[in-house]
């Protein structure tokens, strides 16, 4: 089992060469938030993006509801900021533990498995095994990082 240390160290080097993403592929839709999120992303790479700091500075900042309005290509992207998040806060990541999970179990609706390089997709398996470890007294929640798991084997 990874340590924290080690997942996050596994994450930033699995993901670090990923490509830019054009401004114009990071939201779905013309809405005023999806504008929002499109301005406050935009200039970042994956690495830039500090969620932590965005949650910290803004209490009201649902980074939970921010992954729905991504595209695909945006949450694709931006998984990697999602998942040093949630392994920093832990238990306190809340709901954006249960919405990333969904999103990684149930494919291919936004975000699929092969889109993925082989030692990407070994972190977000090492990501969910961390997270099941955690959450070892969720029953439901570790039947959902089950399903994720069999996603992503």
């Amino acid at each position: 089992m990874s340590t924290k240390d080690d997942l996050l160290q596994n994450i930033y080097t699995a993901f670090k060469n990923s490509s830019k993403l054009d401004k114009n592929n990071i939201v779905r839709g013309e809405s005023l938030e999806a504008k929002m999120i499109t301005y406050y992303l935009a200039p970042k790479t994956w690495q830039e993006l500090d969620v932590l700091a965005l949650s910290n500075y803004d209490q009201r900042a649902d980074l939970s509801a921010m992954t729905a309005f991504l595209s695909s290509e945006g949450l694709r992207y931006y998984l990697p900021s999602f998942l040093v998040f949630v392994v920093l806060k832990n238990k306190k990541a809340g709901v954006l533990i249960d919405v990333l999970i969904s999103k990684l179990a149930s494919q291919p609706e936004r975000i699929s498995a092969s889109d993925f390089s082989q030692s990407q997709r070994a972190v977000v398996r090492g990501f969910l095994q961390y997270l099941k470890q955690n959450f070892a007294n969720d029953v439901s929640l570790c039947k959902e990082i089950d399903r994720a798991l069999t996603v992503w084997a």
